[in-house]
């Protein structure tokens, strides 16, 4: 793991800091001409931290966006600086969204880093698929699942980002349609696990299922 000027190369791919991608934006759009960087936290709990960064230009519009997520640890630098560090990861993140990346990669250096420097995780139970390809929760409440009160509106806005363009109710319907339960009844990991699919390929099977709802 090399660095050299704000860019470090990992594994044969380069990666900007978050310094180097804020430094390259202000020489290009100066706060002066009005260009701006807004973060705000999505979810501050005991556990999770979670901000969101846009990035603005004079005009007040955003031209890209960038989401993190860190878990506070009773090690390390998440011990003690969850919140600083997801504040720039998502920096990193919106500024990469808006063409400032190394070598195209879209993590930040700042991210591998981090990630590299994390001890291996603890193997997560095995996930069961539902014959529409959807994961099966291993966790559902009755009414609401008690974690959805601090992140629903991070979840819904995680669903109407441009990478997946999907309103709550239409998934909620389509689950409850094959069988399955709506995401506020089930626990956050399940909720990660129900985003993936949807980033992989649940997209195009909700679709579907629409069209042939209609035909």
């Amino acid at each position: 793991m090399k660095s050299n000027d704000g860019v470090m190369n990992f594994r044969g791919n380069d990666y900007y800091t978050v310094a180097r991608r804020v430094a390259d934006f202000r020489a290009a759009h100066p706060i002066s001409a009005g260009w701006g960087i807004h973060t705000e936290p999505v979810l501050l709990s005991d556990d999770v931290v979670r901000f969101k960064a846009r990035i603005v230009d004079p005009d007040g519009r955003t031209v890209a966006t960038g989401y993190a997520e860190e878990t506070r640890t009773s090690r390390g630098v998440n011990s003690t600086s969850a919140l600083e560090n997801c504040e720039t990861s998502s920096i990193g993140r919106a500024l990469a969204a808006a063409g400032y990346v190394a070598g195209g990669q879209y993590a930040s250096a700042d991210e591998v880093i981090q990630a590299t420097a994390r001890p291996t995780p603890p193997p997560s139970p095995a996930i069961n698929f539902h014959a529409c390809g959807a994961p099966i929760p291993l966790e559902v409440s009755e009414d609401k699942h008690p974690s959805w009160a601090g992140e629903h509106k991070a979840f819904c806005a995680a669903l109407g980002d441009s990478s997946i363009g999907i309103r709550y109710e239409q998934l909620a319907d389509f689950l409850e349609a094959v069988g399955l339960v709506r995401p506020s009844r089930i626990s956050r990991r399940d909720r990660q696990e129900l985003y993936r699919w949807l980033k992989r390929d649940g997209l195009d099977i909700i679709a579907a299922h629409m069209d042939e709802g209609d035909a």
